[in-house]
């Protein structure tokens, strides 16, 4: 596995990803985004890709102004891989600390994730697909 930056070459796969991710997380729209509505949602962002043997397996895209980490999505045959602390790590190397996130309260399994890697749960908050919990990964 290895750590990239985001290509236009690589928005196909990258969008195939986040859509395949999404229809089967707990607490995501499913519905299926275009390249370019997907390229609306990462603009401005810092975007990280997880390779293995050439094929993107997990990214991450960072706001970089408030270190926010809006996507963190990995491949769910992937899942427990190590692909996502690697891409947080990755990030926090760059930027550093303190990061942030947000995570629907109903995403047992990304909560979990986080808390294991000492993510702190801030306020619940309502957003347009429901509540979600801010997270901060403490200096």
């Amino acid at each position: 596995m290895y750590i990239d930056v985001m290509q236009e070459g690589d928005l196909d796969a990258l969008v195939a990803l986040f859509n395949e991710t999404r229809a089967v997380t707990t607490g995501l729209p499913s519905t299926a985004l275009t390249p370019q509505e997907f390229l609306i949602q990462i603009e401005g962002e810092a975007t990280f890709l997880a390779k293995i043997d050439e094929k993107i397996v997990a990214f991450i895209s960072i706001w970089v102004p408030d270190n926010f980490i809006h996507h963190l999505f990995v491949k769910p045959k992937h899942h427990g891989a190590g692909l996502g602390s690697a891409l947080i790590r990755y990030v926090e190397d760059r930027f550093g600390r303190p990061l942030h996130l947000k995570c629907g309260q109903s995403n047992i399994k990304a909560i979990a994730f986080y808390e294991s890697q000492g993510w702190v749960a801030g306020s619940v908050e309502i957003g347009p697909d429901g509540a979600y919990v801010n997270y901060t990964l403490p200096v």
